[in-house]
């Protein structure tokens, strides 16, 4: 029995099409069409829905570790008295590195989840210190290198 985790805003047909999209993101609306019992139009139109409901984005990820890069999570706490306004333009300015590719805010022992990537560990550890060498915000940061992932946005890897 599986339990639709989207049940307010997503009906069966909807969350079937997320399903297939995440299991692979290269499936044909035609596919899909055969898999929910709809045409290739209504796939279409209802994929269409979704993206531009901001529910879901088509995106190609890649696999860091199928492509010979190093990675690591970057567990940031910051101040107590940090202001919003000041880990919101923190956060912008991490939005536009190249080499970070998440943040995620957190609520418990750290407040911020930033990941990132480079060629090896050497220059990744150098990348990061430079990175939050003049944030004065931040209290104190964990990094934690990563040596393999197992399942990424959904996917066995």
């Amino acid at each position: 029995m599986s339990i639709n985790l989207y049940a307010d805003s997503l009906d069966k047909i909807d969350l079937r099409i997320v399903e297939l999209l995440s299991m692979d993101g290269r499936i044909t609306d035609t596919e899909i069409a055969k898999e929910v019992g709809l045409s290739k139009t209504s796939v279409r139109l209802r994929k269409l829905k979704l993206i531009k409901s901001e529910k879901i984005k088509i995106l190609g990820i890649p696999i860091l570790q199928n492509l010979n890069l190093v990675y690591a999570d970057i567990m940031i706490k910051f101040l107590v008295n940090t202001s919003q306004s000041e880990i919101d333009s923190f956060v912008k300015s991490l939005l536009k590195e190249d080499r970070v590719y998440e943040v995620n805010r957190y609520l418990y022992k750290y407040d911020l989840d930033v990941e990132v990537y480079h060629s090896n560990f050497a220059l990744l550890k150098s990348y990061i210190q430079e990175l939050f060498k003049d944030i004065k915000i931040i209290e104190f940061y964990d990094i934690f290198p990563v040596l393999q992932t197992y399942k990424g946005f959904g996917v066995i890897l």
